[in-house]
């Protein structure tokens, strides 16, 4: 005994909601599962953007006998763009370093966007000048994830002003 359901137009349109909801949440795994550049695929587009960290990147390399990311963006880029910063002289190369910053951020694999949130941002927001000044260079999608995703599940920056959107 088969029973046929009758379909009305409520309930097509609660199914195809549901079915609309799971293709938007696969697209959005799909989107993040495919942004998977490693350390030296990002690492390359920074000597090409920034050409004057290659200096430090190779220094950094043969010091630490590899690549180290943290390393490397802790002690070197990362102090950089805190001086331009500081000096909030040459908008043009701190803009570029955001830039920069934001490729890594969208198109970086767990490790490059990890490298992000634990090195960059916390080095930054220790500073409450220099951090509103990187805020002013970022997009507020970035700045979205850093004040709702980033600052409220890491430890070590619970204490940090949320950034204005821009």
């Amino acid at each position: 005994m088969e029973r046929k359901i009758k379909w009305t137009w409520r309930m097509r349109r609660i199914y195809f909601g549901f079915v609309r909801k799971l293709y938007e949440t696969y697209i959005g795994i799909k989107d993040k599962i495919q942004k998977k550049l490693t350390l030296e695929q990002i690492c390359e587009k920074l000597i090409k953007d920034i050409p004057e960290e290659k200096k430090y990147l190779d220094e950094s390399i043969e010091f630490n006998q590899e690549l180290l990311g943290h390393v490397y963006f802790a002690d070197d880029f990362t102090n950089h763009l805190m001086k331009l910063l500081e000096e909030y002289q040459d908008l043009k190369t701190i803009q570029r370093y955001c830039d920069f910053i934001e490729y890594m951020w969208r198109e970086g694999d767990s490790y490059v966007v990890n490298i992000f949130d634990v090195t960059i941002a916390e080095k930054l927001s220790d500073y409450l000048l220099i951090w509103t000044r990187f805020g002013k260079h970022i997009s507020n999608e970035l700045i979205e994830y850093i004040n709702h995703d980033l600052i409220p599940h890491n430890v070590l920056m619970t204490h940090v002003r949320h950034l204005e959107k821009n």
